[in-house]
């Protein structure tokens, strides 16, 4: 059976109704309309934390690809988006399901076997040396074709790195596995234009995305420190190995109070981390004058 999963809008379950359904597009289930329960478990995990508008977007591409998200051949990934500045949705498709889109067109003839090659350009079917391999191409049949339509993928173009510009560790211990998936996912886009125009795989979209920026360098120590954290009662100084506010010597605890001072916002937003310094300086300054105003009995 091949019928689509619904979703089904709250007025047509109050009417006991389903004339007023959105699709979602996950096939060979048997049909059955989601709550909106159901839909906030598909939005927290195949979907995790979609807006409705992406939800959407995606359940489309379901229904487009007629892939199944439950069975991992479709998937719903949010990248951090430079122009947007903030995370957006991505759809995403694995290799298999490339593969069953490509074997659904009935012209789908197989591919040539993965090869590899180095700086030498000699290409090799099997990849044994201890130095990943530089590209890899793969050859999609089709039907009515007279050749194979390959794709290469190289190690400069789709490699994933680290901010210091390694490998990272997934690509680094299966670097020939990885390009091998890129190589076949170009070549299946070639024979299937119609089927997979706009579509890529895992291994091929987190080299376009942006990283995320690094978060923004803590002022210095000396000029001081806005890492006091605050939980209810107990007053932790992060910036200083965990130690409690109480522990602090009284010139970070200035600086503290200085560094707040500077800007308003700072006043409003930390008023009762600079209230919490100002309490603590307070005190000890009440015990010193108790110290020095109390007679020392032994001396007398």
């Amino acid at each position: 059976m091949s019928a689509n999963l619904v979703v089904q809008s709250q007025s047509a379950r109050r009417t006991g109704t389903t004339a007023v359904t959105r699709e979602i597009g996950v096939h060979h289930v048997g049909a059955t309309a989601l709550t909106r329960e159901q839909v906030e478990l598909v939005k927290r995990t195949i979907a995790k934390d979609a807006t409705d508008d992406e939800l959407a977007l995606f359940i489309q591409q379901c229904n487009r690809t007629g892939l199944d998200p439950f069975a991992k051949q479709i998937y719903a990934i949010k990248r951090w988006d430079k122009a947007a500045n903030r995370d957006v949705m991505a759809v995403q498709v694995g290799i298999d399901g490339f593969r069953l889109i490509a074997q659904r067109t009935g012209e789908y003839a197989g591919q040539t076997p993965a090869e590899w090659c180095g700086a030498d350009g000699v290409w090799r079917d099997v990849w044994l040396s201890d130095e990943p391999p530089l590209a890899a191409r793969v050859g999609v049949l089709r039907r009515g074709f007279a050749a194979p339509l390959y794709g290469v993928a190289t190690l400069a173009e789709y490699g994933q790195t680290t901010r210091e510009g390694a490998l990272t560790k997934f690509w680094r211990q299966l670097t020939p596995t990885m390009l091998a998936k890129c190589a076949e996912s170009q070549s299946l886009r070639r024979a299937f234009p119609l089927e997979l125009s706009g579509l890529y795989t895992p291994e091929e979209s987190a080299s376009m995305h942006e990283d995320r920026p690094a978060p923004a360098a803590l002022p210095p120590r000396d000029e001081v420190v806005s890492v006091l954290k605050v939980p209810g009662s107990s007053t932790h100084f992060v910036g200083h190995g965990g130690m409690l506010i109480e522990d602090v010597p009284d010139d970070v605890l200035r600086q503290v109070i200085a560094w707040v001072e500077k800007d308003p916002k700072r006043i409003q937003k930390h008023a009762i981390l600079r209230g919490g310094c100002e309490e603590i300086l307070l005190r000890r300054a009440s015990v010193e004058d108790v110290a020095t105003a109390t007679p020392d009995v032994e001396a007398a």
